[in-house]
């Protein structure tokens, strides 16, 4: 496997800008990448393309222990990240110096003694020798810098804070203090055993999240995404706020593959904001379109973000009833913003803009089969398979898509698309009739046969990157879960999460809507420094008990808990998404302001898990069809209250009065007592319609 050869990327610097390492990583990896240079380069591409086949060859045969797995895992993580970051937190595009390279060695090293001693660390839990305190001293203190260099300084410092807690806590008054332990207790319970940095987000790193990543960077390489730009703008390009809403349709369909936000911003950024500026839109509001509907990429189902699949493993519930209770909420979240979207085009006077020549037919017309690994992966799912298996079902699947195209290309005319369907439904078959391993072979067998045409060469070698960018792509997010495991650890030695409850609850007064909005207040301020993935397990440690003692189900907590800490990448100051839709805004863009409106473009999904928490028929969790009908129509009208409120606009403009209205009708529509959301359906929708009444009177009068 080589890293991409190409020095010039795609996006423009200003990009990186005001990202940590990691998101500007996120960025890179949207176009050719290239990291390092001599001999670092080719380090990097070589031990990424070893920790691919270890990834790979344990999620085929699982022939390791658990915590065997998941400490090779966590150091081949450690070793990456010293060759691909540099000492400033920033994408390596030099040689690593020495001290990098100690500091890899020494990660390679604690990898090695995991692998051979793993085994025995179940006989040894509570119990470490001396040989566990050097090695966990060691690792921790890597796993540490490896997680400024990749993430910045704000994960480092919080679970740095626990562990020096910790450490002296026992010298603090009360009710900061605890009994105290020793440095063998926090050593051992941080890496001989399965509670500290090989818990359960590193778990999820090590088998779903990374093969998942690989699985959406084998289908960007197939071509997808520009098949979903392309039925976007078919679909719905051509009406009144046609661009805006292909963007939204866009990053609906790419968050089906994809679960990062700022990729698809990037990925799908560079192309809809400059054509919704030529529309009309102001640039700050285009920019804020591509972001607030490119971070719905997180929670929309199947290819939720990293969080979702640790998640399911919390909970001890399948992914695919997280993905489908995702659904609806989904749904809603996207129409939020299509509708903010059509308000805005009517309020600027702004008509269709036009027939896009091309019809959804003509679109999907010899590219319908790259959506097969899609509904392969969809199906398992909910099929009962599990993530694991659906994921390499579908990544080879997806690899066979791209390796079996050169070979249908031999076939003249017509009998291309036979020969390529053919190879298909062989593959199919072979995984169904003989397994994976079977399947592995013939994947080798296509692979051999693009070797001897110029075609499946080149093939081959967007394989490699695909691969390449894949593993790398999984780094930032695999650290982040292995350093809040720290967090984990010291939480379960020294049991504080029963004090942290009972404070939270204290702070809430017994209400539980006091308690949802401290919860939702904790996600954003988390969501100032911290990635999604961190955020989320830090706060479903911390608060999900404290809402559990109020009587939320599990599930919905962690929903709630969930869909705002994908929220807060979204919010400002810090607004990452605004960052990365910022350089396509053109000049005078603001990332503050494209944060606020993204933020109210998606109100919508603030909205939702409030109501989720009422409703749960909503993320079909109770209830029946007739229930889970009525909180949908419930969240419509809120949704459609909270648009017609932001813009100010429906036939005709809303005065403040009609607007503070709107944004009270929204609100009532959360509450399940028919009194409450009665009243707001009446109330805004009589305000709805005063406005088309008097707006239509208007024009006649005019006429």
């Amino acid at each position: 496997m080589t890293p991409a050869a190409d020095p010039n990327p795609q996006q423009p610097e200003p990009a990186t800008s005001g990202l940590l390492a990691g998101d500007a990583m996120e960025l890179a990896l949207e176009g050719p990448v290239v990291l390092g240079s001599g001999a670092t380069r080719w380090a990097i591409a070589g031990i990424a393309a070893a920790f691919a086949a270890f990834q790979l060859w344990s999620s085929l045969l699982n022939p390791l222990p658990a915590i065997t797995l998941r400490g090779v895992h966590a150091c081949f993580l450690v070793v990456l990240c010293f060759l691909i970051f540099t000492a400033r937190a920033k994408p390596r595009t030099g040689r690593a110096g020495w001290v990098d390279w100690g500091c890899a060695a020494l990660g390679a090293a604690c990898g090695l003694y995991i692998l051979l001693e793993g085994v025995d660390f179940a006989i040894r839990v509570g119990l470490p020798n001396a040989a566990d305190l050097v090695i966990g001293t060691l690792l921790v203190l890597l796993v540490f810098e490896a997680a400024r260099r990749a993430a910045g300084w704000a994960l480092p410092i919080l679970c740095g804070t626990v562990l020096a807690w910790a450490f002296f806590g026992d010298f603090l008054p009360a009710p900061l203090n605890h009994r105290g332990y020793g440095y063998d207790q926090i050593i051992g319970q941080l890496v001989v055993g399965t509670e500290g940095l090989f818990g359960t987000a590193t778990a999820v790193s090590a088998t779903y999240i990374f093969l998942f990543i690989l699985f959406s960077a084998f289908m960007q390489q197939s071509g997808v995404l520009a098949l979903f730009n392309d039925i976007a703008l078919s679909l719905v390009g051509g009406r009144r706020s046609g661009p805006a809403q292909a963007c939204i349709v866009s990053s609906a369909l790419t968050g089906l593959v994809s679960g990062s936000g700022i990729a698809n911003v990037v990925s799908s950024g560079q192309v809809t904001i400059p054509l919704m500026r030529r529309y009309g839109y102001p640039p700050n509001f285009a920019a804020a379109v591509e972001a607030s509907s490119s971070m719905g990429g997180q929670i929309m189902p199947p290819m939720m973000g990293a969080s979702a699949f640790i998640m399911a493993e919390m909970l001890n519930i399948p992914y695919a009833q997280i993905a489908l209770a995702a659904a609806i909420p989904a749904l809603l979240y996207f129409a939020g913003i299509a509708w903010v979207t059509y308000l805005e085009a009517r309020r600027l006077g702004l008509s269709a803009s036009g027939g896009q020549g091309r019809t959804s037919t003509a679109v999907m017309r010899g590219r319908w089969h790259l959506l097969l690994p899609l509904l392969v992966i969809i199906g398992l799912l909910f099929l009962g398979y599990s993530p694991l298996y659906s994921a390499m079902a579908a990544l080879a699947f997806t690899v066979v898509l791209i390796l079996g195209h050169p070979l249908a290309t031999y076939c003249a005319g017509k009998a291309v698309l036979p020969a390529y369907l053919a190879i298909l439904l062989a593959a199919g078959g072979i995984l169904y009739a003989l397994g994976s391993l079977w399947l592995v072979a013939f994947i080798g067998l296509l692979a051999l046969a693009d070797a001897f045409h110029p075609a499946g060469r080149t093939t081959l070698r967007a394989c490699g990157r695909s691969l390449y960018q894949g593993t790398i792509g999984a780094v930032v997010v695999g650290i982040s879960c292995v350093i809040i495991g720290v967090m984990d650890g010291i939480f379960g030695l020294t049991g504080v999460m029963v004090e942290l409850t009972s404070a939270l609850m204290a702070i809430g007064q017994g209400q539980l809507w006091i308690s949802l909005v401290l919860v939702m207040l904790s996600c954003f301020v988390l969501g100032l420094g911290l990635p999604t993935v961190p955020s989320y397990v830090i706060c479903a440690t911390v608060a999900a008990p404290a809402l559990l003692g109020l009587g939320v189900a599990p599930f919905l907590t962690h929903m709630f808990i969930f869909y705002f800490s994908t929220l807060a990448q979204l919010t400002p100051p810090v607004a990452l998404a605004a960052i990365a839709a910022l350089p396509f805004a053109g000049p005078g863009a603001s990332p503050m302001r494209i944060g606020w409106i993204g933020t109210l473009l998606g109100l919508s999904g603030f909205l939702v898990p409030f109501v989720g928490v009422y409703s749960p028929e909503l993320m079909l969790a109770a209830g029946d069809g007739w229930d889970t009908l009525v909180a949908t129509t419930r969240v419509t009208l809120a949704v459609g209250f909270t648009g017609a409120a932001f813009v100010g606009y429906l036939r005709g403009p809303l005065g403040v009065p009609s607007r503070v209205v709107l944004g009270g009708a929204a609100v009532l529509m959360i509450f399940v007592d028919p009194l409450h959301y009665g009243a707001g359906a009446a109330a805004g929708l009589a305000v709805l319609a005063v406005n088309v009444t008097r707006s239509g009177a208007a024009r006649q009068v005019a006429a």
